[in-house]
């Protein structure tokens, strides 16, 4: 076994490998990437080790002798212990790696993988534990919170009267909404996804339980508490959007090969750029593929020509020599990656070393393969094992992607989200301090919407919700920034541009929407919008923040003044203003 001495708060790694070569490897790189690495060479030194080291992620081989780790991730997955697993494996043990992933295990690497690949995959593990370990320690503490808060619920709705009883259902409803949307496996889906976090449940769960202690503040307000339950309800609903739309995130398997030549799929015809300047070599490999119908193969004879061809696309592959007339691959790679080239490359070579072979894999190579050595099956397999790295670090790049949009779009309208506005909001309130510039912010929130929910059902409510999100992105400008706040709230940033403009940009959209009839079912629907605008300029805040909290009190004076209307927080004249149906100006205040 070999350790290192590290601060407590550095994230811990055990490698279980019967191969020294590869424990050594493994703990060389870790170790210098700063992580704290024990090793041990079986499973049952692995399973002790794991008890008593309490790893934060376990690279776990496969295939050992005794216990195979299979049985160490089943007997771990039983123990309940929080720790991600990734499965060492090699090419031929993927029927294993798939049961090791429906056994519970979070990722997996097939030897032999460069330094950067190995450090990525730890880090993304790492980072999803210890973020699962701190929020499940969180929620725990927000749970003895709740409890406590349930005993002064049970006194505050003791003394309710008849009419509040079915606040008292919708409450306790949400209640046990919130226990089952906190499940352990809920948040592992949602953390252990191409280095997702948890920012994105933060937002409704922090105002889920925000309204929760609120209630115990207002018990003495009926319609406090009403609102407060209509803002559970919304929290709730977003927090099941958003396991919903995780769950939905398709983390495909690779198949299993059909025979030791096959490609990866059998219809799919491969085009295959071989550089090559030697004619003896090029022949053999033409030789080889020669029984497969699926490749078709093409040939170049200096990198220069290389590029030039995969610029004109339509090669899935490149065997590249590692020496070339006009340069060497490492140089190849340089090209590519300053020209964006995304194509799996091979480097089949008669020179060179392990040495030149490690350096070529972590400069970008996918596969290394020597003249000298050169089969029919060993061919196949390059072809094999580089087409599906290619498509994983695809299909991983493209689930990260999707992982980021998620973090910043809301699922049902489209727009933006709340998290995405504050950013921005930081970013322009910078820039119009920096710059001198006009900045307002409107905040706007559908009139009586609750009412809609409750007679139509939350499908119809949808339906609305999204309709007025089209009808304010096709409206607005490009520059221009709309979000959904939360609920039935929208909110919008108008950078470079002062309070008449934004005036009348409410003003539209107010009469748009209340001019615009929503079909749902059998049933036409109407409803009205409020907007409250606050100003930079013309309204000081010292932060961002202030001028939002600004544009929300113009809101709720919209609201609690008639509704369907636009007001607008002036500080200089001591008084804000309303845009009335007519188009006149009243004064508030």
């Amino acid at each position: 076994m070999a350790t290192t001495s590290v601060q407590n708060n550095t994230p811990k790694v055990l490698v279980v490998d019967d191969s020294k070569s590869v424990r050594e490897y493994i703990l060389e790189i870790l170790q210098k990437a700063g992580y704290d690495v024990l090793a041990a060479p079986d499973g049952e030194s692995g399973l002790r080790c794991a008890q008593e080291y309490r790893p934060d992620v376990l690279l776990l081989d496969i295939i050992m002798p005794g216990i195979s780790g299979l049985e160490v991730l089943q007997t771990l997955r039983e123990s309940k212990e929080r720790v991600a697993v990734i499965l060492l494996t090699v090419k031929s043990s993927l029927k294993d790696v798939v049961a090791g992933l429906n056994a519970g295990a979070d990722d997996y690497l097939i030897k032999p993988f460069n330094d950067e690949e190995l450090i990525a995959r730890v880090g993304v593990a790492a980072r999803n534990t210890l973020g699962s370990k701190e929020l499940i320690m969180a929620l725990e503490k927000k749970n003895q919170d709740t409890n406590k808060l349930k005993m002064v619920e049970a006194k505050l709705l003791d003394n309710l009267t008849r009419s509040n009883e079915e606040l008292k259902k919708a409450n306790q409803k949400i209640l046990e909404q919130q226990k089952s949307v906190i499940e352990e496996e809920r948040l592992k889906v949602l953390l252990q996804m191409a280095g997702a976090t948890a920012h994105e449940l933060n937002q409704p769960l922090t105002t889920l339980l925000g309204h929760i202690e609120l209630m115990g503040l207002g018990k003495e307000d009926p319609q406090k508490l009403a609102r407060h339950v209509s803002a559970i309800e919304e929290s709730g609903r977003r927090i099941g959007e958003i396991v919903k739309k995780i769950q939905g995130l398709r983390h495909d398997e690779p198949e299993p090969n059909l025979g030791e030549d096959a490609i990866i799929d059998q219809d799919q015809e491969v085009r295959l750029l071989y550089v090559e300047d030697t004619d003896v070599d090029f022949e053999q490999i033409r030789r080889y593929l020669s029984d497969n119908s699926n490749v078709r193969l093409f040939r170049v004879l200096t990198k220069m020509e290389a590029m030039g061809e995969l610029k004109k696309g339509g090669y899935d592959l490149v065997f590249l020599n590692y020496q070339l007339p006009d340069g060497d691959a490492f140089v190849f790679f340089d090209e590519m990656r300053e020209e964006g080239l995304e194509i799996p490359v091979a480097i089949i070579t008669g020179v060179g070393d392990e040495t030149v072979a490690t350096r070529l894999l972590q400069a970008g190579a996918y596969d290394y393969l020597s003249k000298h050595s050169l089969t029919k099956s060993a061919l196949s397999r390059c072809i094999n094992n580089s087409l599906e790295k290619f498509r994983l670090r695809r299909e991983l790049r493209l689930a990260t992607e999707r992982m980021s949009e998620m973090a910043t779009r809301d699922a049902l309208t489209g727009l933006y989200n709340r998290r995405y506005f504050a950013e921005v909001m930081e970013r322009e309130w910078d820039r119009a301090k920096r710059y001198g510039n006009d900045l307002s912010v409107c905040m706007a929130d559908l009139d009586h919407f609750k009412g809609i929910n409750d007679t139509y059902g939350h499908p119809a409510g949808d339906l609305v919700l999204a309709e007025v999100a089209r009808i304010f992105t096709a409206f607005l400008r490009s520059s221009d920034i709309v979000c959904r706040y939360g609920g039935e709230e929208f909110a919008m940033i108008l950078p470079e541009n002062p309070p008449d403009y934004a005036l009348t940009v409410c003003e539209r959209l107010r009469g748009m929407v209340g001019r615009r009839e929503f079909h749902c079912n059998s049933s036409v629907l109407k409803l009205t919008i409020s907007f409250g605008i606050a100003s930079n300029n013309v309204h000081p805040a010292p932060t961002p923040e202030g001028l939002v909290e600004m544009a929300d009190k113009a809101l709720y004076h919209a609201k609690e003044h008639g509704r369907n209307q636009v007001c607008l927080y002036d500080t200089l004249v001591g008084e804000g203003k309303i845009h009335t149906l007519d188009g006149r100006m009243a004064g508030v205040g």
